[in-house]
């Protein structure tokens, strides 16, 4: 009972060690994509600004704008006279989006749109979350969902940083020889594997999908691609012809063995 006790105690301490080393890893790696997220943001932001600088423009386009604003002005105020002194504001929104703007959305607090899924997504990049682990909503979603980014572009992203970068890292440790060995590679290519299915099952992807395999592809074609195959060949001909005659002669054997034990046909020697 002692040793049963310590050896239970072990592997609790072990399993919570593993699990911590996971969280920190994932932690770690979405720190580091958040930081990445955020300068690429400022970046575009910077841009946007450098590039938003535009000539004065000429009276004439003046004039030109001026006429159009009074003529959508003048639209509006006729639309007004012929609906009366309604004062709904069911009417009011018709009138301004039909008149002034005709190609934007009303405004609201949030606009639905169905996605290719069937699923319902709003502007404000809410996203369904798979629940297989607890790192679904906790780590994965709540990143996409707080730099805006779609479903395939986060599970990209997430992909890169959290799977792929630390799979390279480990492989890059290993020398020729060992990436030819099986037992060698095995953890880190699983891992691997593993985090890229956990991920797909959060943002709500099939799993393999597309990229994945592309990846795999690249990853097989960079590192095993100077990895000798071992070819199975046929036993040699003395071995080929023992394993045929053994049953061949064994089969007059055993007739011969029953024949000489019934041989009064009732079953009694």
């Amino acid at each position: 009972m002692g040793y049963s006790h310590l050896l239970h105690q072990r592997f609790q301490v072990t399993a919570q060690s593993k699990e911590l080393s996971c969280r920190r890893r994932v932690s770690l790696s979405l720190s580091h994509m958040r930081s990445e997220l955020a300068e690429e943001r400022q970046r575009r932001a910077d841009t946007m600004r450098t590039s938003a600088w535009v000539p004065a423009p000429s009276p004439l386009v003046w004039v030109i704008y001026t006429s159009l604003l009074l003529g959508n002005i003048r639209a509006l105020v006729n639309e007004s006279k012929n609906m009366g002194d309604r004062k709904d504001p069911e009417s009011t929104k018709q009138i301004w989006t039909e008149t002034v703007r005709p190609s934007s959305p009303v405004p609201t607090h949030e606009t639905h749109k169905p996605n290719t899924n069937g699923m319902v997504k709003s502007d404000r990049t809410t996203y369904d979350c798979g629940n297989k682990t607890t790192h679904c909503r906790e780590y994965y979603c709540s990143v996409c969902e707080e730099f805006g980014l779609a479903r395939s572009e986060c599970y990209k992203a997430l992909h890169d940083h959290v799977c792929y970068h630390p799979f390279i890292s480990a492989m890059n440790q290993f020398n020729n020889t060992n990436l030819c060995q099986w037992h060698m590679v095995q953890e880190p290519y699983n891992t691997f594997t593993e985090c890229t299915e956990e991920i797909a099952d959060c943002l709500l992807i099939p799993w393999p999908n597309p990229d994945v395999e592309k990846v795999f592809v690249d990853i097989h074609t960079t590192f095993f691609q100077d990895c000798a195959v071992e070819e199975l060949r046929d036993p040699p001909p003395s071995i080929v012809f023992a394993l045929v005659m053994t049953p061949i002669c064994l089969i007059p054997a055993m007739v011969i063995l029953v024949v000489l034990k019934t041989k009064n046909g009732d079953g009694r020697s």
